[in-house]
Parts: structure tokens; C-alpha cells; sequence
């Protein structure tokens, strides 16, 4: 959903340009392991998300838990905060690079 002064046009713009990839999907649903960091967990909030497009039936959906994530995780620099624009492009990329991070060995 975009209600009215949320803003989530950016995010619905990256988060579909990564599930509408069928290979990126096919994988994306495979995954559970990975290096969490709880509250501003973008993956973790990616698969909430995903499971709702997976299994939603019609209507739309609230990209709320992802919101929330990135604005937890990036406060700090004020980028993605709650009610605000942002770029789409940039956050298809920090989106991908927290995926990125949470699934990297070496991030731990």
C-alpha cells in the first residue's frame, strides 16, 4: 500500500524489480540461514515481505516491516527514514547489499 504521506513509492519500486527476477526469487525462497541483526534485519524483513507476495491472494501490500527495517537501519545518515521520498535505484542497492551482507560468511 502507499497511503497518503507514507511515501513507499521508492520501495515498491525496488522490492518488485527483485521479485519479478524468477531466478533472484527462486533463490531468495530457498534461503533461511543467515547473519541477522534483529531489529534493522533488512533480510528478515525481506522474507516477511516475500511471503506475502508469495502467498497473497489480491489486494495490496504493505511494505511496512521493510520500511521499518531500513529506516532503523540507516537513522543515522537519514536516508529511507518513515514518511519521507527516497530513490529507488539507491534502494534497490542497499537492499541488495544488506542481502549481500547478511549472506556472506565472512559478515559475521
Amino acid at each position: 500500500t502507499n497511503s497518503e504521506g507514507s511515501n513507499n513509492c521508492f520501495l515498491h519500486c525496488a522490492v518488485q524489480a527483485l521479485w519479478n527476477l524468477d531466478p533472484f526469487r527462486w533463490s531468495f525462497v530457498l534461503l533461511q540461514e543467515h547473519s541477522c541483526t534483529k531489529g534493522s534485519c533488512i533480510f528478515c524483513a525481506f522474507v516477511e515481505l516475500a511471503a506475502n507476495y508469495q502467498f497473497h491472494e489480491k489486494g495490496p501490500i504493505a511494505p511496512d516491516v521493510l520500511r521499518g527495517a531500513l529506516a532503523h537501519k540507516y537513522q543515522d545518515s537519514n536516508k529511507f527514514q518513515l514518511g519521507f521520498m527516497a530513490d529507488a535505484a539507491e534502494c534497490f542497492e542497499e537492499i541488495l547489499y544488506n542481502l549481500h551482507v547478511s549472506l556472506s560468511s565472512d559478515s559475521s
